[in-house]
């Protein structure tokens, strides 16, 4: 089981100004590519795209990978998206940062959020830990008894997202599919490293 939050840690590069120069680590074969990808509507601000493509370069594509590493030497693997945020912070994060998956995977709500924990909040709480349960009693999360959780295939890039209305969805392919598919040979070749520093 592997999986990433919707507003995970990313380090933007420092010194990009312009769109044209945040697509430029794609190449310019492939700039209209990562225009498509990473700003569909245009409207984008640079630091948002920066931010995007750092995320998904250092968390969402490794994710992917090590989903299909698993997957190819055998092993049923359950890939998954976090982008649920509880009701009382909304007003304050725009996503699920990084590690805000684990109240509710280990049901500590209170301890993180206090009186403000709201019935919507509980209950994807109870999703993930029947999930987690399931898949620690029987290498299945399925067997919780909740919506199916496909193992990972790598023809269908799929995953499970907690969604921000706090449901449940199975997305097939991932809405980052053409990210991560830009960032994939660039990670492979290493050519990524320490990006966010330079």
């Amino acid at each position: 089981m592997i999986g990433v939050n919707n507003a995970d840690l990313g380090f933007p590069s420092r010194g990009i100004t312009t769109k044209e120069q945040a697509y430029a680590i794609f190449g310019p074969q492939n700039s209209s590519a990562a225009a498509a990808a990473f700003d569909p509507s245009g409207t984008a601000s640079v630091a948002s795209i920066e931010s995007q493509i750092s995320r998904v370069i250092t968390m969402d594509e490794p994710a992917r990978f090590v989903a299909r590493i698993f997957t190819a030497n055998g092993a049923p693997t359950y890939l998954y998206r976090f982008s649920y945020v509880a009701q009382s912070i909304r007003d304050k994060v725009a996503g699920a940062t990084h590690g805000a998956e684990i109240p509710y995977v280990f049901d500590t709500l209170s301890a993180s959020y206090g009186t403000a924990v709201t019935s919507q909040d509980e209950q994807v709480a109870r999703n993930m830990i029947a999930y987690w349960t399931a898949f620690a009693k029987t290498g299945n999360p399925s067997n919780a008894g909740l919506i199916n959780w496909p193992a990972y295939n790598t023809a269908l890039d799929n995953q499970l997202e907690f969604n921000s209305a706090g449901t449940l969805q199975v997305n097939q392919p991932s809405p980052l599919k053409a990210q991560m598919d830009l960032v994939e040979p660039l990670n492979d070749a290493n050519q990524t490293v320490n990006r966010q520093y330079q």
